[in-house]
Parts: structure tokens; C-alpha cells; sequence
């Protein structure tokens, strides 16, 4: 992620949000061509805003259904929001995002479930919230562990996978079973847009983009100028990875 493709907009003073975060040039989207959206709180706020029209585009969820009461954690229902904003297809993953580990084995066959494992695959663009150093949360998925151990290491996840200071997955304890796409997944997809704003994701921002996950970041102009500010500061983590 080099620093021109860092995205500062103006933002809605209410939200604090970008309030044009995507367009149909960031990814040379084409009819059939699939967009992956993830949950997080800055991504349901993003749903709510103009997004551009992406007609014949299919959009689906990144990470199965989890068991919060906050709109924010639905990602069938974010999916929804995006895709009826651009006039996509939406396609929905009918699974808890943490099954059990016989139940997990049948949900990853079913005919349901199947063809959103199989957009993941071939994905060409991904909307991904970039979730803060979870010991500075004041709410957690309920899949994510809260362990003093894992809260020291932990500085962020996508899609509900954790990652370390230096971008490193981390695995923990019932991990395995969880419906999430793969963090190594991510480098494959052409683009993978960050969507983050706040300091404190700082450092979520910059361990996501060294290890690849995404290339291209909207934020404010605040946390654009704090993530310059950090890179100059250390260098060893720069935006370019």
C-alpha cells in the first residue's frame, strides 16, 4: 500500500465516516464479477451512505452469521444494504460464523452455503472493515477470545481473523471450525479495500497492509496524516510493507 493510495475524503461530520468511499474504477468491476463485504461498525455505516451503482455485480458476506445483538455484526444484512445501494446481487451465507465442529463439516457442503465459499475464491474486489487492537474495544464479536494473552498479541482483525503486529494470523483455541474467509485469501483478490477510520486503528491499518490484506485504504484525513505520521516516525512499518 504505497502512500497514493491512501484515500482521504471529506467525511460526514455526523458519522465521521467517508461519505464516497467506493466507486466502479477502484476495482474494474464487470457484470458476474463478485464483491466481498465484511461486518464491523464502520462498515454498516458505510452501507448507509450514496454508493455508486454496480449493476449485475454479486455481493456476499465474508464471515457467517454472528450471535450479537449489534446491526453492525449482520453480515447478511450489511451484504443486503451494499447490494441494494448498487444495485447488485446480494447472496447470503446461512451460517453461524463459529459452528460446532460436525456442524461446520456439513455447512461447508451444502448446496446453500457452497456458492458464497466458492465467490470467495473468485472474487475480484473485497470491502473490508479493519478492526482496532481488540484490548481497546468496547465490543468484541463473540467469536474472537478474551484472554489477557491473546488481547497482549493482538493488534486487529478482518472478517473476524485476528492478527499480530507484524499481520501474522493467530490461531486460538476453537478457532478451526470458524465460517471466515481466510486471511491469505486476501492476497489474491486484485482489490481489497480497507475502510477504516480513528488513531487508534493505526495500528490495525498499517499490520494489515504490510501483510497484504489490503492495497487500497479510505479513511479520514486524520488517520491518513496519523499513519503518514507513523511511518515516517518507523519506517520498518510503512505502508508499503
Amino acid at each position: 500500500l504505497d502512500d497514493d493510495e491512501l484515500l482521504p475524503v471529506d467525511v460526514d461530520v455526523e458519522l465521521d465516516l467517508p461519505t464516497e468511499p467506493l466507486g466502479e474504477e477502484d476495482a474494474d468491476l464487470r457484470r458476474g464479477d463478485a464483491v466481498l463485504i465484511s461486518s464491523g461498525a464502520t462498515i454498516y455505516a458505510v452501507a448507509q451512505q450514496n454508493l455508486p451503482a454496480l449493476p449485475g455485480v454479486v455481493m456476499a458476506p465474508t464471515v457467517g452469521g454472528q450471535d450479537e445483538p449489534e446491526a453492525y455484526y449482520q453480515t447478511n444484512e450489511i451484504t443486503r444494504q451494499f447490494a441494494a445501494k448498487c444495485q447488485a446481487q446480494p447472496m447470503f451465507l446461512y451460517a453461524p460464523a463459529m459452528p460446532g465442529p460436525e456442524l461446520h463439516d456439513h455447512l461447508v457442503a451444502d448446496p446453500s452455503v457452497t456458492p458464497v465459499l466458492q465467490l470467495w475464491r473468485r472474487a475480484r474486489c473485497a470491502v473490508l472493515g479493519i478492526g482496532g487492537p481488540p484490548a481497546t474495544r468496547t465490543s468484541l464479536p463473540s467469536v474472537l477470545p478474551t484472554d489477557p494473552e491473546f488481547l497482549r498479541v493482538a493488534a486487529g482483525d478482518v472478517a473476524s481473523r485476528p492478527f499480530d503486529a507484524a499481520g501474522q494470523p493467530l490461531e486460538f483455541p476453537g478457532s478451526d471450525p470458524l465460517v471466515a474467509i481466510e486471511l491469505a485469501a486476501l492476497r489474491h483478490i486484485p482489490s481489497t479495500i480497507g475502510v477504516a477510520v480513528g488513531r487508534e486503528k493505526v495500528r490495525s491499518i498499517l499490520a494489515a497492509a504490510r501483510a497484504g490484506y489490503i492495497n487500497r485504504l479510505v479513511t479520514d484525513r486524520d488517520t491518513a496524516q496519523a499513519l503518514l505520521d507513523a511511518s515516517d516516525a518507523h519506517p520498518e512499518e510503512s505502508l508499503e510493507g
